[in-house]
C-alpha cells in the first residue's frame, strides 16, 4: 500500500472507532480493555505501515529505535521523523501537514461518534 492509501486506511479506521466508542457511551458498557487493545494496536499498525511506506518512497534508512518510537509514541516520534526524513526547506510544510492530519484525525474520530449517535436516534 502507498502511503496516501495507508492514511485513508487510517481515517476510516477512527470513524469506526469513533462508532464503537459511541456505541460504548451511549450503552453504559464498561469499556472492555480487550477492544481497547485492539484498536490501539489498529491505529499504531496504520501509523507504522505509513511510516515504513513513506520511508521507502524516499529512501531513509530506519533505526530500530525509531521504529519502535513509532510504535508506541507515534504523535511524537513522526514529527522528529518528519524532520529528520524531509529536506531542509520542506520540514516545516511536512509539520504543518502533520498537524492538519492530526486534526483531520480528530474528525474522523468525532464523525463516527456522531454517525453512532445519530443512527441510535432515527
Amino acid at each position: 500500500m502507498t502511503a496516501r492509501q495507508t492514511l485513508v486506511g487510517f481515517m476510516l479506521l477512527l470513524v469506526a472507532v469513533g462508532m464503537v466508542d459511541a456505541h460504548i457511551m451511549e450503552s453504559g458498557l464498561r469499556e472492555a480493555p480487550l477492544m481497547n487493545m485492539l484498536q490501539w494496536l489498529a491505529l499504531s499498525y496504520m501509523l507504522f505501515s505509513w511510516y515504513c511506506s513513506d520511508g521507502n518512497a524516499r529512501g531513509y534508512v530506519r533505526s530500530r529505535w525509531l521504529s519502535m518510537a513509532v510504535v508506541f509514541g507515534a504523535f511524537l516520534a513522526i514529527p522528529y521523523y518528519l524532520v529528520r526524513s524531509r529536506a531542509p526547506g520542506k520540514r516545516l510544510m511536512a509539520l504543518l501537514r502533520f498537524g492538519g492530519l492530526c486534526a483531520l484525525a480528530f474528525g474522523a474520530l468525532l464523525l463516527g461518534m456522531v454517525v453512532r449517535m445519530l443512527a441510535e436516534v432515527a
